[in-house]
Formats: C-alpha cells, structure tokens, sequence
C-alpha cells in the first residue's frame, strides 16, 4: 500500500462515518435504531453501543474497520490502524465544527 492509498482510504471512512452519522440523526431514516440506546445508562452497553451507533467519533473503530477490511482486506493491520487512528482525528475535528 502506498501513501495515495492509505490517505484515499482515510477519505472514504472519514466520509462514510459522516454519512453514517447523518442518517442517525433525529428526523432520518436510521434514527429509529439509535433512539432506544440514547438514554441508556448501563456502562457495560456504551462500551458495544458507542462506536455501533452512538459515537461518531467511535465510528472510526468499527465502522472504518469495516470499510478497510472491504477495500484492502484483513492483511495490512499496520494500515489499518493507521487509518482508523487518522480518520477518528478528522471526525472529531469536523464533528466540532459542524452543527448536528
């Protein structure tokens, strides 16, 4: 994998965590599976629960995961957790600055 690679990558889980995101707000389409989870309080569930459907930040970790292992495959883990790392860095950043 080169550099173009694993940034391009970075790119496309950074967006599809963003979109994931957005169809977990209030009035969209997924919402319906995020809502039963909101006010739960157990701390065992938020450690399943937060980068499933509550966190995007935390999106990165399963989500991205997921994205990488379906472009690249189980191989490369050296890049995977590069990516992972990286595009969570760029989620919280863009998080901050957007309004949801």
């Amino acid at each position: 994998m080169n550099l173009f690679d694993i940034l391009l990558t970075i790119i496309i889980i950074v967006l599809f965590c963003l979109g994931l995101r957005t169809l977990f707000c209030e009035g969209m389409i997924l919402h319906f599976v995020r809502k039963p989870f909101e006010n739960m309080k157990s701390p065992a569930w938020n450690y399943i629960l937060k980068p499933v459907v509550l966190c995007v930040v935390c999106f990165a970790s399963v989500w991205g995961g997921t994205v990488f292992i379906l472009l690249h495959g189980f191989l490369p883990v050296i890049e995977l957790i590069i990516c992972c790392v990286s595009s969570a860095f760029l989620i919280r950043i863009i998080n901050d600055k957007m309004d949801w």
